[in-house]
């Protein structure tokens, strides 16, 4: 599969059809599939809420536009930022398992 700009067009779309102001698209085989992974859309004004993945690790590579990634303690306080931009050369976070 080729991700390509036609290809992130066309999730951007539905994204902005969306009350969510998101879009997945799938890039595992299936559900059960051991690693999954997807291409998301996160237009401006989205909100994805403060989660953990107790069991498994979490990879943001950004393509587009710009994002901040924020680390919380147990008790919700922020501790680290990883602002992510492709202009400025920062285009991925690794998030451990069980960290929010």
């Amino acid at each position: 599969m080729l991700i390509d700009n036609k290809l992130i067009d066309e999730i951007t779309t539905k994204a902005e059809e969306s009350a969510r102001l998101r879009m997945s698209y799938n890039l595992h085989k299936c559900q059960d599939a051991k690693a999954q992974c997807l291409l998301n859309v996160l237009l401006p004004g989205t909100n994805l809420p403060i989660h953990r993945h107790r069991h498994n690790a979490e990879t943001y590579i950004l393509l587009r536009g710009k994002m901040i990634v924020v680390f919380y303690d147990g008790t919700g306080a922020q501790i680290k930022r990883f602002p992510l931009d492709p202009t400025i050369g920062n285009y991925d976070v690794q998030i451990l398992a069980g960290l929010w």
